[in-house]
């Protein structure tokens, strides 16, 4: 299936958003990774991935958020994510939160 990747970059705030669409299973954990590093990459002081329209994903996205977020902090990045409160539960179990900021998304409809 596959994900569908864009990143926003808004100048006047200092910010780059990557937007994750699609389904978070092992088969697309290349591209996430290519997406991550390509934020990083970017010129802004804070970062984020917006990830409000995935309802699950495997756990090995939560540890590769979790490095990433390792990555940003060593970088000087204000690193966020924003998604759904139920997905936000299971990754503060797993303690994402503690690496990154969490924003949940305000339900959509």
């Amino acid at each position: 299936m596959g994900i569908q990747t864009t990143i926003e970059d808004f100048n006047d705030r200092d910010l780059s958003i990557l937007r994750i669409g699609g389904e978070m299973d092992f088969d697309v954990r290349a591209d996430f990774i290519k997406a991550l590093a390509a934020l990083l990459a970017k010129p802004r002081t804070k970062i984020a991935v917006d990830l409000s329209r995935v309802l699950r994903m495997s756990s090995v996205f939560i540890g590769t958020l979790i490095d990433f977020g390792g990555q940003a902090k060593k970088a000087n990045r204000q690193f966020s994510i924003v998604m759904v409160e139920k997905l936000a539960g299971v990754c503060r179990e797993a303690g994402l939160d503690k690496v990154v900021s969490i924003v949940i998304a305000k339900p959509q409809g």
